[in-house]
């Protein structure tokens, strides 16, 4: 909006109802497409993160991650740093014994912007096969937190809500 523009018409008495709620909607507007724009782009950055657990790339999975990344999980009394997370999650690879990550899915229920971070709520679901071919699948909730440092995405936290 020119706010040059709005100055102007606010000169004119007619025009001062509707200046008024230009100067209050417009940021409203503005902000939901932020918060839109952003969803779009978390979202790309789940698929990748979605592929990556699955294909088992630890190096995409730790760009995802901020190098200040904290996850607060119920089976840790204390909350975990990124290599911690990472850990946890890698640890199984290499034992053939260990299930397998079949499809790993991040499911976006809502996006909302807080002190300039995106919060996303969302499902998470993966499917292990387990020795002797059965599956499993384990669903989860989290509360992720998000912020776009350039031009790259990245997870700063991550809170599991069940």
């Amino acid at each position: 909006m020119c706010f040059v523009r709005v100055y102007a018409e606010a000169q004119n008495p007619s025009n001062i109802i509707q200046t008024t709620l230009m100067l209050f909607i417009a940021p409203v507007l503005f902000l939901t497409q932020t918060v839109a724009a952003a969803q779009k782009d978390i979202n790309i950055m789940y698929l990748k993160w979605d592929k990556a657990v699955v294909a088992h790339d630890q190096k995409t999975m730790e760009s995802i991650l901020a190098s200040s990344f904290v996850a607060k999980v119920k089976q840790s009394p204390k909350p975990m740093t990124k290599k911690d997370f990472i850990s946890a999650i890698t640890s199984g690879w290499k034992r053939a014994d260990a299930p397998k990550e079949q499809s790993f899915t991040t499911k976006i229920n809502k996006v909302t912007l807080a002190n300039g971070k995106y919060l996303a709520k969302i499902d998470e679901s993966v499917v292990f096969k387990m020795k002797g071919g059965k599956t499993q699948k384990v669903d989860f909730k989290s509360l992720d937190t998000w912020v776009k440092v350039g031009k790259v995405w990245q997870i700063v936290a991550t809170e599991h809500l069940d």
